[in-house]
């Protein structure tokens, strides 16, 4: 898991303090949840689940993860699950 501190900058210029759990970075973003919105006892909780899930995909993670390149996908199908 991968967590950090930084100052955010808004457009309009404010700054702001933030503790946040990096999931994905890429051209520019950083997907994360922002701990910093959260109670202390759901920080905890979002950190514990995101290590849980970790360590589950760990073994998923070593045998299949790859890095596919936006330019050369074509979307045939596209599904989001929900619970």
């Amino acid at each position: 898991m991968k967590t950090f501190d930084f100052d955010y900058t808004k457009k309009e210029g404010s700054t702001s303090r933030r503790k946040a759990i990096a999931l994905h970075a890429s051209d520019g973003w950083v997907d994360a949840v922002d701990l910093t919105k959260l109670t202390e006892s759901e920080q905890e909780e979002a950190m514990s689940i995101q290590l849980e899930y970790e360590r589950k995909m760990k073994p998923f993670m070593e045998k299949a993860f790859r890095r596919f390149h936006k330019e050369g996908i074509q979307i045939i199908h596209e599904e989001t699950k929900k619970e």
